[in-house]
């Protein structure tokens, strides 16, 4: 570790405990091979001392053309320097990464660096080593406040579940009676994800343990970190028709008017189209992406057959109760490259969701339908226990009131409005997972 390197040499030697006047005076490299472990803490430490006085006669230099070192005139001055090793600590603290979704290894992370993706679920353990008994250590996993973060985000049956991280979580259906997985913020486990990329990135998660050994007091400490990175979105639009009846089918409601993109014909015009591409960063393995849509809406019909009762929609009141459209993961089979959860987050070109909402008024003299959709473009990310998490939001809807004085004469259209095509209802980012209140289904529109 001197300022000189005259002689050297390199060989490895086994020390035992105790005074060895044999130790090698003068190298630079010096192994110790531990053969046995102690009880006691620093009973063995290290010491080293450097002199460079004598690497030449006299304390010149061996090759005085060609100085390596301080002196004066031709003659160096001595320098002298010693380390020793740091005081020996009584706990170790790990931390286990024991999710490894980007083709990484499972195991240490200590202080280390890792690439990471919005949705990804982080499952890291806490690993407390030392002489004392370990039962009664208290953990404190420190995430950064701003975080927005996520331990589970569960579509459900009739309800997303968002569920935050907290000091003790649950896996969904468990509880602590019937001894159910256990993590959270105050345990020895602790899991979550990004929902979207955090503020300060890379983004640091450290642990304090404190309880164990003579001064619980103590707080022994360890961290991690992660890169947390989102998928891009490019092309993402929403387009429809304007509202209108349908003579022919006796249909009302934005049912034309849009082309497919592989269809070009009149035939292929559909009420709604929303289309984007997703990929993610180069160094990760493809995720998954589709669209999911909620509607708020009011739709009413008068039948003369039944002056009484008008058949109402089961969205209830505009605005005030909102409900999956369709199921979730939920693809509309209008897309050539369509699958049960959705499309491959690798670029390339763009893949669409379609919508027709629309009134059956055949029988009808009268109906009025006021119809508003939030359309979310979701992401998967690779690997085990990941979450769907929102990249953008877009709105669209649309106002549409006729009437007729018989079954057979033609409507009159008294209201048609729409909006979706302006800039300000096109998609936009988002780090709000979506929510609804129920599941719409086509069979229960009308009772």
């Amino acid at each position: 570790m001197g300022k000189r390197t005259c002689p050297v040499f390199f060989a490895a030697y086994t020390w035992t405990q105790g005074t060895d006047d044999t130790a090698p005076h003068g190298e630079t490299t010096f192994w110790v091979e531990g053969i046995s472990g102690s009880a006691s803490l620093n009973d063995i430490s290290f010491e080293v001392n450097d002199s460079d006085a004598n690497c030449g006669p006299d304390g010149t230099d061996a090759d005085p053309v060609a100085p390596q070192d301080e002196y004066v005139g031709d003659t160096y001055a001595t320098t002298t320097l010693s380390d020793a090793s740091n005081p020996a600590a009584d706990v170790s603290v790990s931390l286990l990464s024991l999710n490894a979704p980007n083709a990484g290894d499972t195991g240490l992370a200590n202080w280390q660096t890792q690439p990471w993706l919005i949705g990804q679920m982080v499952d890291l353990q806490a690993s407390v080593v030392g002489p004392y008994e370990t039962g009664a250590a208290k953990y404190s996993w420190n995430v950064p406040s701003g975080d927005n973060i996520l331990y589970r985000w569960d579509a459900g049956v009739n309800t997303p579940v968002a569920i935050p991280l907290a000091n003790v979580n649950l896996s969904l259906g468990d509880s602590l009676a019937g001894g159910g997985s256990v993590t959270g913020k105050k345990e020895q486990e602790i899991q979550f994800f990004w929902v979207s990329v955090p503020g300060t990135n890379p983004d640091e998660i450290s642990l304090d343990v404190t309880g164990i050994g003579p001064n619980p007091l103590q707080v022994y400490s360890a961290w991690t970190r992660f890169n947390v990175a989102a998928p891009t979105v490019t092309g993402a639009t929403i387009t429809l028709g304007n509202p209108s009846v349908n003579q022919a089918t006796a249909l009302a409601g934005v049912i034309s008017g849009v082309y497919l993109p592989n269809n070009l014909t009149a035939s292929g015009t559909i009420g709604e189209i929303s289309q984007a591409v997703v990929a993610v960063p180069p160094a990760f393995s493809n995720g998954t992406y589709n669209f999911l849509q909620v509607v708020a809406a009011k739709d009413t019909r008068y039948d003369p057959q039944d002056p009484d009762y008008y058949f109402g929609h089961a969205y209830g009141t505009v605005n005030t109760a909102t409900g999956l459209d369709g199921s979730w993961p939920f693809n509309n089979t209008t897309d050539p490259y369509g699958n049960a959860n959705g499309w491959a987050t690798n670029g390339g070109s763009p893949h669409y969701y379609t919508d027709a909402p629309n009134l059956p008024v055949n029988y009808a003299t009268a109906f009025s339908q006021n119809e508003a959709f939030t359309q979310y473009l979701m992401f998967l990310a690779p690997g085990s226990g990941s979450q769907w998490v929102p990249l953008d939001v877009g709105t669209w809807g649309f106002q549409l009131v006729g009437s007729r004085p018989t079954v057979r004469a033609p409507w009159v259209i008294t209201t048609r409005s729409s909006y979706g095509n302006e800039p300000a209802h096109q998609f936009a980012p988002t780090i709000t997972e979506p929510t609804w209140t129920f599941v719409e289904s086509a069979a229960a529109n009308f009772r």
